[in-house]
């Protein structure tokens, strides 16, 4: 029965990849193995965080699932809800992209934020991340 509610959360399958959901409250899962690497994910103050290998890779007020996420070096991938918000990276960006729309990042300290628009079918978020 916990697998259920960790699966909640986190989840992986051949429809929908790797998928994170930020559900309302503050909480917090793991650390746990996910894809050979640690994988924490913590949700406060209405901002969700998912951390891999001790490292921040990606923050959002956005409430919802996340369908095919992708972390590789130099790119960040997803498919995020379609109600649209913020999407918080750690350091800078070099291209970011929402369907066909290119997006404006702004930095704010350490971290850029990318405003995504609410839409009306699901769009892929291509992100370019600078080492």
């Amino acid at each position: 029965m916990p697998l259920i509610a960790v699966n909640e959360i986190i989840d992986v399958t051949p429809w929908h990849g790797w998928e994170i959901t930020h559900q309302p409250d503050d909480w917090q899962l793991g650390p746990l193995s996910a894809f050979g690497r640690r994988a924490q994910l913590a949700s406060v103050g209405g901002r969700m965080t998912l951390t891999l290998d001790g490292r921040a890779v990606l923050a959002t007020e956005i409430r919802g699932r996340f369908r095919h996420v992708e972390i590789a070096p130099g790119r960040l991938a997803f498919e995020p809800p379609l109600m649209g918000g913020k999407v918080i990276v750690p350091g800078t960006i070099s291209r970011a992209t929402y369907g066909s729309q290119t997006l404006a990042p702004q930095r704010e300290g350490d971290e850029t934020i990318l405003v995504l628009p609410a839409v009306a079918a699901p769009q892929r978020c291509e992100i370019g991340l600078v080492p």
